[in-house]
């Protein structure tokens, strides 16, 4: 049967091939790098202009606005910094450190002001002062005084934790239900353990986190007895690394809005896992956007094959999933 070749869904128009030759474009997906962790990709399909809908931010992308970085103009003496490596000392002037090994993962920190340096170009810079086990490390904001104290914040400071930010994670988080958007969680132990995404878990408390991700976020799954925590960047983090509330959370229980999925589906979709006739909306919830996407037609059925990082397919029939590699 001869397939009519059509556009590609997304970035270049392409052929759809013969269906005895989709194993072929499915093993371009073996040559796409990255990580897929099921919610995020490489990058995402197009959608079509009768998909796309212009919406207003998400509550959970709003859910952490009131959670600020002060700037240093408002900084109290004795505000806390916890530095998440040893190689917290890297980022303090050379001239201020004891020795050449200085070790001061886990340490806690005390802001204790400022002072001026004049750089090699003329100007003025400003300095912190941190203090640790009686000693005092300079920290170079890399603005002058008057730019430092309005627009320095703690939170473009690498390899350190403000602990006045994870009080007020915690504040406001501390006993709230969210529900998970992703099954990557940590045991109690700090080891990685499989856990279910879109199920309803209460927050125990926040606490700080690694060099990477600045903060853990430990909660409850009730239904299971479980406790765990996931890792969390905070609220004005961007950048590749970057785990946000909205990218780990919902606020809301997503199941109520697809009343057609059943049961069994359901728990599917929870555990990351699909089968032969879940639907496409139903496979983007339990795997995420695919890496690549391709689409096309015989004279009878459409022809649809989502591509994954690491050789993962799923080829669909009229929307209906009829094969996959997982």
């Amino acid at each position: 049967m001869t397939l009519i070749p059509v556009k590609k869904t997304h970035r270049r128009a392409r052929h759809l091939p013969a269906w005895g030759m989709w194993g072929v474009c499915v093993s371009l997906a073996t040559f796409l790098t990255g990580c897929f962790t099921g919610i995020e990709s490489t990058k995402k399909i197009e959608l079509s202009r009768g998909d796309m809908k212009m919406t207003a931010p998400s509550p959970e992308k709003l859910y952490l606005d009131s959670i600020l970085a002060a700037p240093l103009g408002q900084w109290d003496i004795g505000k806390r910094f916890l530095a998440t490596d040893d190689r917290s000392s890297l980022m303090f002037l050379p001239r201020s450190l004891p020795h050449d090994t200085v070790k001061l993962g886990g340490k806690v920190l005390c802001y204790e002001g400022t002072e001026t340096t004049l750089r090699p170009d003329g100007t003025e810079g400003l300095l912190l002062r941190l203090a640790a086990d009686g000693h005092t490390y300079l920290y170079d904001t890399g603005k002058t005084p008057a730019d430092a104290r309005e627009t320095f914040t703690s939170d473009v400071m690498e390899t350190f934790v403000d602990l006045d930010l994870v009080a007020a994670l915690d504040h406001l988080m501390e006993g709230q239900t969210l529900y998970t958007r992703t099954p990557v969680w940590y045991d109690p132990q700090e080891k990685l353990m499989t856990g279910r995404k879109f199920v309803p878990v209460t927050v125990d408390s926040v606490t700080p986190g690694t060099l990477v991700f600045p903060v853990r976020v430990w909660f409850t799954d009730p239904e299971r007895n479980v406790s765990a925590h996931m890792l969390m960047s905070l609220p004005r983090h961007t950048g590749a690394a970057s785990r946000r509330f909205q990218s780990l959370f919902l606020l809301s229980d997503l199941k109520k809005r697809y009343p057609g999925i059943d049961n069994e589906v359901w728990r599917l979709i929870q555990e990351g896992k699909v089968r032969q006739g879940m639907t496409k909306e139903e496979c983007r919830l339990s795997l995420g956007e695919p890496a690549d996407a391709y689409s096309g037609h015989n004279y009878a059925v459409r022809l649809d094959t989502w591509t994954y990082d690491g050789g993962r397919f799923l080829q669909f029939e009229d929307g209906l999933l009829v094969n996959f590699r997982i």
